[in-house]
């Protein structure tokens, strides 16, 4: 992917985990609670999206590379207003059209009061989706009866079941279910691989990404695995692998691991569908109790 770099007006780099804290706490003080604006959602995909910030005390400005474009998020900073501002002159300098994206639709206001005309663009396949995860936790009522049945099956079909925090089990047992659960996949779409990479080496260094995961066991063997972060009330499920010849093993898995997140987070955030059917059959099983919609902006004039 051709490496792209603007100046002088700010001045882009690649990301490094010694950022993980500064973007931590923008993402939670002016994050639109998007999947995006996550440390493994920016980190993970640096590589595939080419990422890039520019990061100064209280103020931060990411961009992605998608389709030739290059989509700006809303700066995280008090006065976004004069951020967007900036971006945009910084763009007319290169000689370049300006896209922002993801924006929340509560962000579009934004270009208004900045003076600014726009196109916008969404895709629900983009969408965030988003649980409330003591419903989650308890899947209670009509609207939870297929996974109900699965969580039976589960529970009359296996003994010695357990959820385990990640770091109380052996890490070479945890990347031998990720490498299994890969070939058994056999996924061979560029995205696909990329999150498989990406997955584990975010597996190799819990600590530095400052997750929070949890293993399902079945006689002492992993079945299900699933790794996220915490900003402020919201939990991001960024990897949720299971080993489907258990019967009913993602309905137990997200059900455990909601249990065990109540008394610690309102919501959880499961991430975009990007149109795949048998995704969006599962996140929409699961009862959603709204979306992050999410924006491309183009800056007209």
């Amino acid at each position: 992917m051709e490496q792209w770099r603007v100046e002088p007006m700010l001045d882009f780099r690649r990301i490094e985990m010694s950022d993980f804290p500064a973007l931590r706490k923008m993402y939670e003080k002016y994050g639109n609670w998007s999947c995006d604006c996550t440390i493994c959602g920016t980190y993970m995909w640096r590589d595939y999206l080419d990422i890039r910030i520019s990061l100064e005390e209280e103020k931060l400005i990411v961009y992605q590379q998608l389709d030739g474009k290059h989509l700006f998020y809303i700066p995280l900073m008090e006065d976004r207003i004069a951020g967007i501002r900036e971006i945009v002159a910084y763009m007319k300098e290169q000689g370049e059209e300006c896209y922002f994206y993801p924006v929340a639709n509560e962000e579009l206001s934004l270009f208004e009061e900045a003076g600014y005309r726009i196109e916008t663009e969404r895709d629900e396949g983009w969408n965030d989706y988003v649980y409330d995860i003591t419903a989650l936790a308890n899947m209670k009522g009509k609207k939870y009866h297929n996974h109900k049945n699965h969580i039976n099956k589960f529970n009359a079909l296996y003994e010695n079941v357990e959820l385990l925090d990640i770091r109380d089990v052996e890490p070479a047992e945890y990347l031998q279910f990720l490498d299994d659960y890969v070939k058994s996949e056999h996924k061979k779409a560029t995205i696909a691989k990329e999150e498989n990479v990406k997955a584990k080496e975010v597996l190799s260094d819990l600590e530095a990404y400052g997750v929070v995961g949890y293993v399902l066991k079945v006689d002492g063997k992993i079945v299900g695995l699933e790794v996220g972060e915490i900003l402020g009330d919201y939990y991001y499920s960024h990897i949720e692998k299971a080993d489907k010849t258990y019967n009913g093993v993602y309905s137990k898995l997200v059900q455990l691991v909601s249990q065990d997140l109540q008394e610690k987070v309102k919501y959880m955030n499961r991430e975009e569908d990007l149109n795949e059917p048998g995704l969006r059959r599962s996140k929409r099983g699961y009862k959603p109790i709204g979306y992050i919609e999410k924006n491309q902006v183009k800056i007209l004039d």
